[in-house]
């Protein structure tokens, strides 16, 4: 008989944390890949809300299949100890993950890992795996071991690091790892999120394209996917159709990064078939829309095609510091793309855009200002993001020397929550002080 291989989405270890769409779409596709081999492959999802080992299998979504992860309170690690505030583990119980683990030993256990500074989980579910199959090989992949791949190997105990991101590229190396026979490569296209293994698919993520043409000086986004490339409409509207029909999901949630950069010919046409195949979807852009793609045409077809959550990226409306960072949009391209929201009758209690707290050069006056630019002057919700520079940005280059090892040395330092101390002019009273005031304002922009 043949041996599993088991694939596990592990637990975030941080200081907060909710279910904002949070799918783990990479494991996902790998699974799919390997069951394209015809492998046979057991999938454990740490954060899944809906597991009956997390005591939520029964609550009810609090809008749109998002919801709070069940947590449980642990001890700090020693780098976190000054930084006052409680740290959770989230997501289902041990036991539940025990329970999970076949009695059978597997042919090999891959682990991702999403944020930086989330490792620890993905470090607690390989510990584990070591002490349950000793002679059974783990494999490590995902964005926290593509940013830091030598901390990864020095610390994490997996026999192998995959430092990739690239879908093709890493199953590639995953067949060669475990000696998989294959024939013709897999696509991009062609492989799927096997959300086949959720009980629960009220609410999926959906990727239509790869990476992002623009280069901020904050993200990483060129680092993990060096080209940008757009998946063809057909094929995204057949994906869609899939989910509506199988699997009765009404909310899609959309990973782009830059969606609507080539609208005519790759937003629109998916919006329009949405449209006339009457799919009745609930649509949302988490990631962020670009302002400066926004027109009357695109907004109309996004309003018939069910969008309920819009996302627009701001980062400041200090347009000195904009400029710097990567000089996306002006003032008066920002305050049309709202407005052009607004013609297509969106209200808003569904829309918003983000903002950053801690950029270089940022002083929270600036903060203030983008919250009253965005709920006062443009009359959106503001949601307010903490900065942290990442490795392999723009940003983290320009850090100085003490900073650069402070940060590669330890990833927890990454998290926003942290760094944010290290500015000197964010510390967390003033954060809070920020989140306070937009939330307060974002309240009166909901009724």
């Amino acid at each position: 008989m043949q041996k599993e291989i088991i694939v596990i989405n592990p637990w975030i270890y941080d200081f907060a944390a909710y279910d904002c769409w949070v799918r783990p779409f990479g494991p996902l596709r790998i699974v799919a890949g390997l069951k394209e081999r015809g492998l046979s492959v057991r999938f454990i999802d740490c954060m899944n809300r809906k597991d009956l080992g997390t005591g939520n299998d029964k609550d009810r979504d609090a809008s749109f299949g998002c919801g709070k992860f069940k947590k449980t309170l642990i001890e700090k690690p020693a780098s976190l100890r000054d930084i006052d505030r409680p740290y959770f583990r989230y997501g289902i119980s041990k036991e539940s993950f025990f329970q999970q683990l076949p009695s059978k030993q597997p042919k090999a256990v891959l682990v991702g890992s999403m944020m930086t500074y989330w490792y620890p989980g993905a470090f607690e579910v390989i510990q584990i795996i070591k002490k349950r199959y000793p002679r059974v090989p783990v494999v490590l992949g995902g964005i926290y071991a593509a940013l830091y791949p030598e901390h990864a190997r020095k610390y994490s105990r997996a026999d192998m690091v995959i430092s990739e991101t690239n879908f093709e590229k890493v199953f590639s190396n995953l067949e060669r790892f475990l000696r998989i026979s294959h024939g013709s490569s897999l696509s991009t296209e062609d492989v799927l999120p096997a959300y086949e293994f959720y009980g629960n698919k009220t609410a999926v993520a959906v990727r239509t394209s790869e990476g992002c043409p623009f280069n901020c000086s904050h993200c990483v986004s060129r680092k993990l996917a060096n080209q940008y490339k757009q998946r063809s409409p057909e094929k995204v509207l057949e994906e869609l159709n899939k989910y509506r029909q199988k699997f009765k999901t009404r909310d899609i949630a959309f990973y782009d990064d830059a969606m609507l950069v080539n609208s005519e010919n790759h937003a629109e046409r998916i919006f329009k078939g949405i449209v006339s195949s009457e799919m009745d979807l609930r649509l949302h852009f988490p990631n962020g829309l670009h302002a400066c793609f926004l027109n009357n045409k695109n907004a109309e077809l996004m309003k018939k095609a069910g969008a309920v959550t819009i996302r627009l990226g701001l980062e400041t409306s200090n347009w000195l510091i904009q400029k710097n960072i990567g000089n996306k949009i002006t003032e008066k391209a920002f305050l049309r793309a709202v407005e052009t929201l607004f013609d297509a009758d969106f209200q808003p209690a569904v829309l918003g855009a983000y903002t950053m707290m801690g950029l270089p050069g940022q002083k929270p006056e600036d903060v203030l200002q983008d919250i009253a630019f965005l709920t006062d002057k443009c009359g959106i919700q503001a949601f307010l993001a903490a900065y942290s520079p990442i490795p392999g940005s723009k940003d983290f280059a320009n850090m100085s020397i003490h900073i650069q090892e402070k940060l590669l040395e330890e990833p927890l330092y990454t998290n926003n929550t942290v760094f944010s101390d290290f500015s000197g002019v964010f510390d967390q009273d003033t954060i809070r002080s920020m989140r306070k005031i937009a939330s307060g304002k974002n309240k009166k922009l909901q009724q």
